[in-house]
């Protein structure tokens, strides 16, 4: 996968504009046309425009029912509205 600060550049432009677009087809239509040939940063803007629409949302939540969807969760409840991600090391090894 490119990282030049050109690529970059690139995806984060396209993000921008994509989430700031209404409707699905809009951005739909969008993405077909700014990453024209162009399917790795196509594959980026819609790996993050997913990530965006997982998160939307989260903060809106009162912190309680936060620590307390924590507490079930680590307590063995299955909680399918609560997602823990790995968290990525400098080193780029995964911790649990």
């Amino acid at each position: 996968m490119a990282t030049s600060p050109e690529h970059l550049k690139q995806v984060k432009a396209i993000f921008e504009k994509a989430i700031d677009l209404d409707s699905q087809s809009e951005r739909e239509a969008f993405l077909e046309d700014a990453s024209a040939g162009l399917d790795e940063i196509r594959s980026e803007v819609n790996a993050l425009l997913a990530q965006h629409e997982t998160a939307e949302g989260f903060l809106d939540r009162p912190a309680a029912q936060l620590c307390e969807d924590i507490q079930r969760y680590l307590n063995g409840e299955p909680r399918p509205s609560l997602r823990l991600l790995p968290i990525k090391s400098k080193s780029g090894s995964l911790s649990k």
